[in-house]
């Protein structure tokens, strides 16, 4: 559980709350309003989404956990991809185990390569020497804001009659070659859970121009019935009456919808995002001559434009120093965190993953995983003292490597 940090200049916190008045007064406006569960605010929010992205479609969810759900789930459904049981993914060594879990869950085989060590992102120089005849995608995640190398992406997908699917999670707002991260892949995911750019407490986003797609996760989302579909064209419901119609299950399905209370956070919240980045980028411009040209650690190298979720470091130390770094930061009340799961093929759920037995050997990974730490950013301008803290808190470590 995150709780609400009340206090933003005592210390750096992980995250920080974004909210104020005009969200307090969304919540109550909807709940005199009596309209609770997924309605008008749901729609509104995925059209302002929809429209920040210039993508056709956007579904919102009650996590970007649910998002991967839905996008892996409604490929597996789709017309025209021809996936099967055993296809396989090419991924990064580095991600969530959410944006990991529906591939196994739709029977899919993962395989994991290393990542560049100074943009933390999937090293595309592996993926080609790594593609099989049971390849039939790559997933791009973009860690702590940071797009992925996509023109390289799409250039192996093209090649390789790939599906490129993209993992945004961390990084709404983010730029790569004059599009906004979300808008490479067949879908992306987007999540607004408490400590991402925005808040909608818990919350997520599906984004895809495919109308297929589109249609399949829209069910999907919703019991696997076939209402409120906006056409009829992947739905045969010619014979059946309009009583039957309104209980008709069409997919298999979940219930991950979000409600009009989160909606109308969100649409509040979205009002605010380009300033919400814009500060997390002068934060980095003033966290980067603190942490830059140094020999003893390295902060995350930008690729294209970041959206900044956090400040990854990477220290040249040992295990015993790298303890003690840990200790400065704490007792000087910067909050620290791994670099999202370091290595994943070292978490013990691997052991549920299919071909789980191969040998990995994700040397950039396990440095990160190792030597790796991410401190925290919000849409708040660093204040002095905080500033000083860092550069006093990097000192210390210079003393100690």
């Amino acid at each position: 559980m995150i709780k609400k940090n009340t206090n933003f200049n005592n210390g750096i916190p992980l995250t920080n709350d974004t909210w104020d008045k005009k969200e307090i007064n969304s919540i109550f406006k909807t709940l005199k309003s009596g309209n609770l569960t997924q309605g008008e605010k749901v729609e509104l929010l995925e059209k302002n989404v929809s429209k920040f992205h210039k993508r056709k479609h956007c579904l919102m969810l009650n996590s970007g956990s649910s998002a991967n759900l839905v996008g892996v789930s409604s490929m597996k459904l789709h017309s025209k991809l021809n996936l099967k049981n055993n296809d396989e993914f090419i991924v990064p060594g580095i991600g969530w185990s959410t944006s990991y879990s529906p591939f196994i869950q739709n029977n899919y085989k993962l395989n994991f390569i290393d990542v560049d060590k100074e943009t933390f992102n999937i090293d595309t120089s592996l993926i080609e020497k790594n593609i099989t005849i049971k390849t039939k995608g790559i997933l791009a995640i973009n860690i702590l804001g940071n797009p992925c190398d996509f023109k390289n992406l799409k250039k192996i997908a093209k090649k390789y009659n790939l599906i490129l699917i993209e993992d945004n999670c961390e990084s709404l707002g983010a730029i790569y070659q004059n599009k906004k991260t979300g808008t490479f892949g067949l879908w992306s995911s987007l999540s607004s859970y408490y400590s991402h750019h925005i808040s909608t407490i818990e919350g997520g986003f599906f984004l895809t121009d495919d109308d297929e797609l589109y249609s399949i996760a829209k069910s999907i989302r919703s019991h696997g019935w076939s209402r409120d579909q906006e056409s009829k064209k992947y739905f045969n419901t010619k014979n059946i009456s309009l009583e039957k119609q309104k209980f008709l299950f069409y997919y298999p399905g979940y219930n991950i919808r979000s409600t009009e209370i989160n909606a109308a956070i969100g649409i509040q919240q979205f009002k605010k995002v380009n300033k919400f980045v814009k500060n997390r980028i002068k934060n980095y411009k003033k966290v980067k001559k603190i942490i830059s040209n140094n020999r003893n650690y390295y902060l995350q190298k930008e690729n294209g434009l970041s959206s900044w979720f956090g400040f990854g470091v990477i220290f040249n130390t040992d295990q015993k120093k790298f303890r003690k770094i840990l200790d400065i930061f704490k007792k000087n009340l910067i909050e620290t965190r791994p670099i999202v799961t370091g290595n994943f093929t070292k978490q013990p759920v691997m052991k549920y993953y299919m071909n789980n037995k191969k040998s990995y050997k994700l040397k950039n990974c396990e440095l990160i995983d190792k030597y790796g730490i991410m401190f925290g950013n919000s849409q708040k301008l660093l204040s002095l003292k905080q500033i000083k803290l860092i550069i006093l808190v990097f000192n210390k470590i210079n003393k100690i490597i």
